[in-house]
């Protein structure tokens, strides 16, 4: 896509809208002012740009630092102090001073890179649909040597953009200081959230759509106080039990009535599944990893009274509850009878359409035409029957077609892969009543 200013806008056009920093910092003497300069010296109106620093309680020279640049800049900056709370709370505190119509996030040892404001401006300007902008970062040492020119690269990410709530759940793939999001999708963050911009991110995933620059935005400084990745011991115990706090916290709070129950579903056997799985790296129990407090049981107890009588209303009540309760076997066991009872019922309402693969391989047009004949609410199925000795190469060559013919493999609406073996009949006669595919036998 095109980075820069909306078509037709200057840079220096009044209509260009205010942009807000935030910076939290404790004890970041040695990197604050570096931060500040990138912020300050983008190529941005400097009457439409400005930072809010709160330091949270820091016992070095940061709050002098920031004094000092405040001065020099203008008053572009404003300096909050406030006893240490943690990064939830700092992050809070800042967004509650923040006046800017965009909001941006850099971490105190980070740095912007030239252009960034413009070109994330530029997105947001020109897509309202978008809620949030997000890039790539260079990856930095202490003294601000390049160690890696690519985060995304150096860790295998994957940059996703459109409607990505759900892989978002599964992992986070956005980086922090180059996040940009409109202020009115900002949601107070928990103050005991462990992450500040899982938090951010997720909501604006929830209000609208994502969109990525794929070139470094930032510079992620990556030094002794910020190198987790190969934490051991405590450490990595507490790092752990942090993933599943924020997973848990996002996953009952609002965003949950964003997501289908069947995504919900999902997410909450995710959550388990990774519980689990960190629980035995780290060789923790998992209700010492999970912790469950009074509150929690109340909150499950109020979803499970609120809820309606239709299977939709309970599913989604016994999951977030289970969630909230995450030790109790009984409301475990009772999601597993609600979500059973769902899916009996989804099953008996589904579309099912039946084709070949040899079919869709020949003319994989049908498939688009398939896909645009589906109304992404209706549950529907399309099953597709090959020779069994040959479904994962048939599951490659389908995956192309879909690509071949403008379809996501991946956010399509439902494709089942079969052998021929599992031909039913009644797939015969949802063969007789779907007449938009081949459906002749092999």
């Amino acid at each position: 896509m095109t980075e820069g200013c909306a078509p037709g806008v200057s840079p220096q056009a009044p209509e260009l809208p205010h942009v807000t920093c935030v910076m939290t910092a404790f004890n970041y003497e040695r990197y604050i002012v570096g931060a500040l300069r990138s912020v300050l010296e983008q190529d941005y109106p400097a009457e439409k740009l400005d930072v809010v620093v709160v330091d949270d309680g820091s016992t070095d020279g940061t709050a002098g630092l920031v004094r000092n640049v405040t001065v020099q800049a203008g008053g572009r900056v404003r300096l909050v102090q406030q006893p240490n709370a943690g990064l939830a709370a700092a992050t809070t505190t800042a967004l509650e001073h923040a006046r800017g119509e965009f909001i941006a996030i850099c971490d105190a040892d980070d740095e912007w890179l030239p252009g960034k404001v413009r070109a994330q401006v530029g997105v947001l300007l020109a897509r309202p649909e978008v809620s949030l902008v997000y890039g790539d970062m260079q990856v930095i040492d202490e003294f601000g040597r390049v160690m890696a020119p690519s985060f995304f690269a150096g860790q295998g990410v994957v940059p996703r953009r459109g409607r990505v709530l759900e892989e978002l759940l599964s992992v986070n793939f956005t980086t922090n200081s180059t996040l940009m999001l409109r202020a009115r999708h900002v949601t107070a963050i928990p103050a005991c959230s462990p992450y500040a911009d899982y938090w951010l991110v997720t909501h604006a995933a929830a209000a609208g759509e994502l969109e990525v620059i794929e070139r470094p935005l930032s510079n992620y400084r990556l030094h002794s106080s910020n190198m987790n990745f190969g934490a051991q011991g405590a450490q990595r115990v507490r790092e752990c039990k942090r993933e599943l706090a924020i997973r848990r916290l996002i996953l009952t709070s609002d965003v949950s009535h964003t997501l289908s129950v069947d995504a919900l579903a999902r997410a909450a056997r995710e959550l388990e599944h990774k519980s689990f799985e960190l629980a035995h790296f780290v060789q923790t129990p998992v209700n010492v990893m999970v912790t469950v407090t009074d509150s929690d049981r109340a909150r499950a107890q109020h979803e499970l009274e609120r809820s309606g009588d239709g299977l939709d209303a309970r599913l989604r009540a016994h999951a977030v509850a289970w969630m909230l309760d995450f030790h109790n076997a009984a409301l475990r066991a009772a999601m597993d009878q609600v979500e059973a009872d769902w899916r009996r019922e989804r099953e008996a309402l589904t579309r099912v359409t039946v084709s070949w693969a040899q079919d869709l391989i020949a003319a994989p047009e049908l498939i688009a035409a398939y896909c645009e004949s589906i109304d992404q609410a209706e549950p529907a199925r399309l099953m597709i029957f090959a020779q069994e000795h040959d479904l994962a190469a048939t599951a490659a060559e389908l995956r192309r077609c879909c690509v071949a013919v403008g379809v996501d493999p991946d956010r399509c609406p439902d494709m089942v892969l079969a052998p021929s073996s599992a031909w039913r009949a009644d797939y015969a006669a949802a063969a007789r009543l779907t007449t938009a595919l081949p459906t002749r036998p092999s």
